[in-house]
């Protein structure tokens, strides 16, 4: 049972911390629930503050009422496409005012702002009237909020660029609301400025998160997942900052923390099946269910909504209710992606027949993508649109292809050659295959960069690690994105007919509209 999930709608908004305004007939009156300054006095407190959190999470991977910013979020790049042109993957047209980028950049601040309630609680607890298991419960959750906030600021940086403010503590109400100065937060404007801070959040959620959780709070983050992603962290500003050498290091520093109970499954499938969430590759997943009364994809969902969704949305993958003739289109696996896996009778590459099967709706590349859906589950009422098959957000795999990654430009180029073969020996036993090959040794590390990126591109195929991954290497200079062609991208016919590329403006999405009005502070990006 997923029982964090359903322990998340049991717990109020923390709205109801704000009581409504008193007139003066009634100001001796008890409220009627907790004010604010009387909340934040056990763990179970701080615990429902950060499920919100975890709760906010829905938004970005859920219907969220026929505006599914998956996307947004998954279009760029080479590994999906189309069949419907959508401006996120032809880069022609992006608007600040766009309803789908506006809110991917809002549900993130929300989010965060949620986890500075944590920290900046906890930051101002008088601890003395604590004892130490309830100081230790609570050190646990601030670990929590540390994580996802570096989570999601990667996750703001990945897609709208180094101009994303850096909001470190909560929205505090004032008099007459949220004041000037907590809304006039300047761009970060350096890549390596919120890579820093996210990199402070995981050492914090490092030394705070338990190495494990009871089994009834199943799907919290843990010690582990904090050193997994704090690994990936490093590679990262080492591709976008000036010390790379040092940042490969600390990143394998990082990777080699994490504890022999995490590893790869026998299976590959495993990961994207619904019997088999949170197994010993998974490191940190969205834990999707039911709600209560009825999982209904075209609502929200903020703690306490017994109907509102906690499904994933995979309806774009497989034309769902004639999804694409609604005008929403299908996603779809590009030629390019297609062409990499080594299909052979006699080396068939497991990976491919689940990842992929063949389609039945018109103009396509002859597949479509059922790699969250073979093994999954639908959800409620509207079960067609929504499965309760957790989303992988970080795996082993991942994390052993940034640990291939960084041993190859640290100068062991045979430990990033067997990594890359564990990985490709797991996906030949997966299927009894006698296919992938292992890759041989070589001396060359851009032969064996080759290999690392080719590697996560059929491992992590469809799993939103694509477009990162190119803008980094073309930041660290392993690629170069200038030089791509509409080919490249491998888009299908009728969305390269709309296709233009201009980098590197395209590289990351605009600043929402409306975040410029509220805030005079934030910069633009180029191009928008």
């Amino acid at each position: 049972m997923k029982k964090l999930k359903f322990i998340i709608l049991g717990f109020a908004a923390l709205g109801i911390l704000y009581l409504a305004g008193c007139n003066k007939n009634n100001l001796d009156l008890a409220p009627h629930s907790p004010s604010e300054n009387e909340y934040f006095k056990t763990p179970n407190q701080f615990n429902r503050t950060v499920f919100g959190a975890y709760a906010k999470m829905a938004d970005f991977f859920s219907l969220n009422t026929n505006v599914p910013l998956i996307y947004a979020w998954l279009l760029p790049g080479d590994d999906v496409t189309d069949i419907t042109p959508k401006t996120y993957e032809t880069f022609e047209g992006n608007s600040p005012s766009d309803v789908y980028l506006t809110q991917m950049f809002q549900y993130p601040y929300q989010l965060i702002n949620r986890t500075n309630i944590v920290l900046d609680k906890y930051a101002d607890m008088d601890q003395s009237g604590f004892d130490k298991k309830d100081i230790e419960s609570i050190k646990n959750t601030v670990g929590e909020a540390y994580f996802l906030r570096g989570f999601w600021y990667l996750w703001l940086m990945n897609y709208y660029g180094k101009n994303i403010p850096l909001v470190l503590h909560r929205m505090v109400l004032g008099e007459n609301g949220v004041t000037k100065e907590d809304l006039n937060i300047p761009s970060a404007s350096d890549y390596v400025a919120i890579l820093d801070q996210c990199i402070s959040d995981l050492k914090a959620a490092v030394d705070l998160l338990p190495e494990k959780w009871p089994d009834l709070y199943l799907g919290r983050v843990t010690k582990d997942a904090a050193y997994g992603l704090l690994g990936k962290l490093y590679v990262y500003r080492a591709c976008y900052g000036s010390s790379a050498s040092q940042d490969y290091q600390n990143a394998l520093t990082a990777f080699n923390s994490i504890s022999s109970e995490h590893g790869l499954t026998d299976n590959f499938a495993d990961n994207f099946d619904v019997t088999k969430e949170n197994n010993k590759e998974s490191l940190f997943e969205f834990q999707a269910s039911n709600a209560p009364s009825l999982d209904n994809v075209w609502l929200a969902n903020d703690f306490d909504i017994s109907i509102g969704r906690m499904s994933v949305f995979y309806s774009c993958f497989d034309n769902t209710w004639g999804y694409h003739w609604w005008g929403n289109g299908t996603i779809i696996p590009t030629s390019k992606l297609l062409s990499m896996y080594d299909t052979a009778s006699a080396a068939r590459d497991p990976r491919f027949d689940d990842t992929f099967q063949p389609a039945d709706f018109p103009y396509n590349t002859g597949f479509m993508i059922v790699k969250f859906t073979k093994y999954s589950q639908n959800a409620g009422d509207f079960g067609s649109f929504s499965s309760t098959n957790n989303l992988r957000l970080l795996r082993m795999a991942d994390v052993l292809l940034l640990k291939a990654e960084a041993l190859a430009q640290t100068g062991d180029l045979q430990g990033a050659i067997d990594l890359v073969n564990q990985i490709r020996t797991r996906a030949r036993n997966s299927g009894g295959s006698t296919a992938p090959a292992d890759r041989p040794s070589s001396s060359d590390v851009n032969e064996v960069m080759g290999w690392i990126m080719d590697e996560r591109m059929l491992e992590l195929a469809v799993e939103g690690q694509r477009w990162p991954d190119l803008k980094r290497w073309d930041a660290a200079g392993y690629i170069n994105l200038g030089s791509w062609t509409t080919s490249d991208f491998s888009p299908v016919s009728d969305v390269e007919s709309s296709f233009k590329f201009d980098y590197p403006n395209d590289l990351v999405y605009p600043i929402p509209e409306n975040e410029l009005n509220n805030n005079p502070n934030i910069t633009q990006n180029p191009g928008y």
